[in-house]
């Protein structure tokens, strides 16, 4: 069960649903994993996207760098 008085954010993209690359994009910033420069996601100085939808665009067509995030970002919340 959940501690109380925590927020819950959640993006729910139109047409496409709950986007796992946006899940883990959110978990990689809060872990330090991927750095948020103004509105410019980037990863060892490579640029993923201006913007959460470019960045989520990115991770769909660079699949290897988005199952480098999956574990880390499940591990870290403890989710197997």
């Amino acid at each position: 069960m959940p501690a109380p008085y925590k927020k819950l954010s959640v993006i729910n993209v139109f047409g496409d649903g709950f986007s796992q690359e946006i899940d883990v994009v959110t978990l990689a910033i809060q872990m330090g994993e991927i750095k948020k420069m103004n509105k410019w996601y980037s990863f060892n100085d490579q640029k993923l996207g201006h913007g959460i939808f470019s960045a989520k665009e990115y991770l769909e067509s660079h699949q290897s760098i988005f199952l480098t995030f999956k574990p880390i970002t499940r591990e870290s919340r403890q989710f197997y």
